[in-house]
């Protein structure tokens, strides 16, 4: 049985400083707007998630050979490098300030629809190249850092398991307390790209790199169990793969993925668009975070009681009445209402699934199945934003249009 001890401690802190992650997720799309880059090069920053391939790779490479605890250090250290990577534009002189085009103007007070000079970043530029090895390097990153670390924890509670969701949660408590404290400096500081003045959200890196530094401290306390006579089997993984049920749950992982995608990564840009200050983000993350945290500590329970594939269900359920309710939002703060629904249905799919796929294999071959299947469930979201990105920016124009439109209504 779990106990609380020092071990649990540092399963809870790693999870909470490595909230960091959402904090460059959530704030680096808004980021690289302030360089100029439309929707559809900040989507191929993601390189369409192609870095997951190689995810179960190096959790392969750990299992092999016996040192996950290895990797978990030098993807923590290079976490906390590869989140300053966004600010080298404003430190070293590279060429960030290109030709300017007409467009629409998205500034963040904003309530009329009038004409501005927008940049017109070159596909072929150092700035566009440094913005993808940021936003690829860290998905790649995240993805083994998480993968091992649910692993540790789901070895730490062994029977336990179904509690996953109590550790878990740290991440979304952490993410509450740092994006608020992002926004409120971003709010309060003011920086200058290319002759224009915008908030200070580069603050928001500095803040990730030092937390990420701090989860460092947990790393000496993790603990990995292996096989004693073999260390993987992939005849084992293949025959899992090739099962019919865990080929639909890898489906039903894509699909939540999608539903995940605009929430985690698009909703900070989409608020920007509906002229939303970060004071609002942050109100944001104050109220999606602190629920979603609820929420996957209630998993516990609701797995207990009715399994981890009918709480897939139940977050099935609330990702479709949150997007048909977002169909018809076109006012900021009815999206922080609606991310209530989207919070619990995270929460409940992320702790479900952690918990099945723990259990498609032995202990040794855990740690590759847990990457290569519930990696899957982020892996989608790359490619969502893709897909809806140009969609995004018609539905903010349309949006801004209505509002124009209702201003200058008597």
């Amino acid at each position: 049985m779990a106990k609380f001890d020092i071990k649990s401690v540092a399963l809870q802190w790693y999870f909470f400083t490595t909230a960091s992650v959402s904090v460059y997720e959530e704030f680096s799309h808004v980021f690289m707007k302030q360089f100029g880059l439309n929707s559809q090069q900040i989507g191929i920053t993601n390189l369409c998630g192609v870095q997951h391939i190689f995810i179960p790779l190096l959790l392969y490479v750990g299992d092999r050979y016996r040192v996950r605890n290895l990797v978990i250090w030098i993807v923590s250290l290079l976490l906390a490098i590869s989140s300053l990577l966004l600010l080298l534009p404003i430190v070293v002189s590279l060429p960030t300030c290109f030709g300017t085009t007409s467009g629409s103007d998205n500034s963040l007070n904003s309530t009329e629809f009038v004409g501005v000079q927008r940049q017109n970043v070159p596909w072929m530029s150092s700035l566009f190249l440094v913005m993808i090895v940021s936003r690829s390097s860290m998905t790649f990153l995240e993805g083994v850092a998480y993968s091992l670390a649910s692993l540790a924890t789901i070895t730490y509670l062994d029977n336990e398991r179904v509690r996953y969701g109590s550790y878990y949660m740290w991440r979304h408590v952490g993410t509450s307390v740092l994006i608020v404290t992002s926004a409120i400096i971003a709010w309060r500081v003011r920086i200058k790209i290319c002759g224009l003045d915008g908030y200070g959200y580069f603050a928001s890196f500095l803040i990730a790199s030092f937390f990420f530094f701090l989860s460092l401290l947990s790393l000496p306390f993790f603990k990995f169990k292996y096989e004693t006579d073999r260390t993987i089997n992939w005849m084992e993984i293949k025959s899992v793969v090739l099962k019919g049920h865990y080929i639909y749950m890898y489906i039903l992982t894509f699909h939540l993925g999608a539903c995940v995608a605009f929430q985690v990564f698009w909703e900070f840009w989409y608020l920007d668009g509906l002229q939303a200050s970060p004071l609002v983000m942050g109100a944001a993350a104050l109220i999606r975070r602190p629920l979603l945290a609820v929420f996957l500590f209630t998993s516990c329970y609701v797995i207990e009681r009715i399994g981890e594939l009918n709480t897939v269900c139940i977050s099935f359920l609330l990702f479709t009445v949150a997007f048909f309710a977002l169909s018809f939002t076109r006012v900021y703060w009815y999206v922080l209402a609606v991310d209530t629904l989207h919070s619990a249905g995270y929460g409940l799919a992320k702790s479900a699934l952690t918990v099945h796929f723990s259990k498609a294999g032995s202990k040794a071959s855990s740690g590759v199945i847990l990457g290569k299947f519930f990696r899957s469930f982020f892996y989608l979201r790359w490619l969502d934003i893709l897909i809806h990105a140009k969609s995004l920016v018609q539905a903010i124009a349309k949006t801004k249009r209505w509002l124009c439109y209702m201003n200058k209504s008597p």
